[in-house]
């Protein structure tokens, strides 16, 4: 359809404003920032990336240094790699991983494009920060390099991978893997069981089902992920991991499922809730790197579906249900203060709760064949009463920032755990 008048003079104001070359690299940084990759040519076979991982620090490595990126699909459409080579000037040690992707679909550019249908190989070699793991982004952010606490909680893992995804028009996917892993320990995690018996690592090879769903759902396509538009989509996934003992030198048999479940829900005038519910359960005993451990933002960054003033291995259960609700007040307050008004400020309050349990059968004070707690780090026994935290922050700082105050509501007293702290997010707002 051609373009209306008014259409038209929004394209040509665009093309003026980049003209500005104040507005032109405060694009391109934008840009960079949230995709990630640069281009190496006009129509690049190889793209750098991503670029907020190309230099940060941590306490076993020290600085750190990658590079990597990831082919295209004008090298190949079917035929993808993605890698990076890491060193850290503390522990002296190469970090790696390498990807190979076959896609049974051609691409426009790059693997990740919906729908994939692929089968992917991986071999990593990396540190693995316990209670830790974020989907949304990289664990070796440089924004999560300033963090409120020594990290200490970290082995080194080696793990191999074969993955096959099929993902339908209908926003139905499976993921089917075959993975091998190795855990080594350090002097912060040694591998310590009830007899007093010491290991350097030891192996787990693992059968993973991942089931997802979610109707109607749309979404920005990135290069490394996609962020949803419309969260008032229902989102249902399954996943459930099984490790038989002693295939290719398991130490333990492992039984693991977790649920997950999100939507948004509107309040008409008075903004929208997103919600995300969770649960999960070990259904035998097995070693507490592999029972429930839930993620710790132990940094000053606000990351979704994570606890921003819990420790980690703070709590270990093998049952647990979690709530995470973030209620967007879209002005509600602000939007009627005088002068306060005019710079678009938006309110935000967050509510987590966490419930868990831990079975006698994974007590390694019963069980001594299971690996001891690490004496450095303080364990608590979860009760009847769930661990919450609330926070009350303000969106749309400059159309990009957010500030959040988050205070720590139960477990108040568990050592060296803050009860009050001050977050900071960046995301575009509208």
């Amino acid at each position: 359809m051609p373009l209306n008048r008014g259409e038209q003079g929004l394209g040509n104001m665009v093309s003026e404003l980049r003209s500005d070359k104040f507005f032109y690299w405060t694009e391109k940084t934008l840009k960079l920032l949230f995709s990630g990759y640069v281009h190496t040519s006009k129509n690049s076979k190889f793209d750098y990336g991503p670029i907020n991982t190309s230099i940060s620090f941590n306490l076993v490595e020290g600085l750190r240094l990658r590079a990597g990126g990831m082919t295209t699909a004008n090298l190949s459409k079917r035929w993808f790699a993605r890698g990076f080579a890491a060193y850290g000037f503390k522990d002296h040690k190469w970090k790696y991983r390498a990807e190979i992707e076959y896609s049974f679909r051609d691409k426009k550019y790059h693997s990740r494009e919906f729908p994939v249908h692929s089968l992917r190989f991986t071999s990593l070699y990396a540190l693995d920060q316990l209670g830790q793991r974020y989907n949304s982004t990289n664990s070796d952010n440089f924004f999560h390099s300033f963090k409120r606490m020594e990290d200490t909680r970290v082995t080194y893992m080696r793990q191999q991978q074969l993955l096959y995804t099929l993902e339908l028009t209908n926003n139905f996917s499976i993921e089917a893997s075959v993975n091998f892993e190795r855990q080594e320990a350090t002097r912060w995690i040694p591998f310590i069981d009830g007899y007093g018996n010491r290991f350097n690592h030891y192996n787990e090879a693992a059968f993973e089902l991942d089931l997802r769903y979610a109707p109607g759902e749309k979404f920005y396509q990135g290069k490394t992920g996609r962020r949803p538009i419309n969260l008032d989509a229902p989102v249902f996934s399954l996943s459930h991991i099984y490790a038989p003992k002693g295939f290719l030198g398991s130490k333990f048999m492992i039984n693991r499922t977790e649920f997950r479940y999100s939507q948004r829900y509107w309040l008409s005038a008075f903004g929208y809730i997103d919600a995300v519910f969770k649960a999960g359960h070990v259904w035998n005993s097995v070693p507490y790197m592999n029972l429930l451990l839930p993620n710790a933002n132990i940094t000053y960054v606000v990351r979704p579906e994570s606890y921003s003033l819990m420790n980690p291995l703070e709590f270990i259960n093998d049952s647990y249900a979690s709530a995470d609700l973030t209620y967007w007040m879209n002005g509600l307050i602000f939007n009627r203060i005088p002068v306060i008004n005019k710079l678009k400020l938006r309110e935000v309050v967050t509510f987590k709760a966490l419930w868990g349990h831990r079975s006698q059968k994974n007590n390694p004070f019963r069980h001594p064949e299971l690996f001891r707690f690490p004496d450095n780090v303080n364990v608590t026994d979860m009760g009847s009463v769930p661990y919450m935290e609330v926070s009350v922050g303000i969106d749309n700082i400059l159309s990009l920032f957010r500030v959040d105050s988050v205070w720590r509501l139960s477990y108040r007293n568990t050592p060296d755990a803050p009860n009050w702290g001050i977050l900071v997010g960046m995301h575009l707002a509208f």
